[in-house]
């Protein structure tokens, strides 16, 4: 056990673990994979967030409007129909 050649069974390299160059090869896909999912799961997580409150504050704009009466009844219902769906 003490007298094993370690080397001769891990390789000469930190990249020949997994299984030589191939193994390398997969760790990076599998790597860039991971950051490639991870960024696109906080992407999504954000723009939820961003796109209901930008719905929000559209609005309130709109109300706003309505309310000086820049906008008729019917552009108010139909800005307003837009923006719920």
């Amino acid at each position: 056990m003490w007298g094993c050649n370690w080397n001769g069974m891990l390789g000469t390299g930190w990249w020949s673990m997994g299984g030589g160059f191939f193994g390398m090869i997969w760790t990076v896909l599998f790597l860039v994979g991971g950051i490639y999912l991870v960024t696109r799961l906080l992407q999504r997580l954000g723009s939820g967030r961003e796109s209901h409150s930008d719905r929000h504050d559209s609005m309130n704009i709109i109300k706003v409007k309505y309310a000086k009466g820049e906008i008729s009844s019917e552009e108010y219902q139909r800005m307003k129909d837009i923006l719920s769906n």
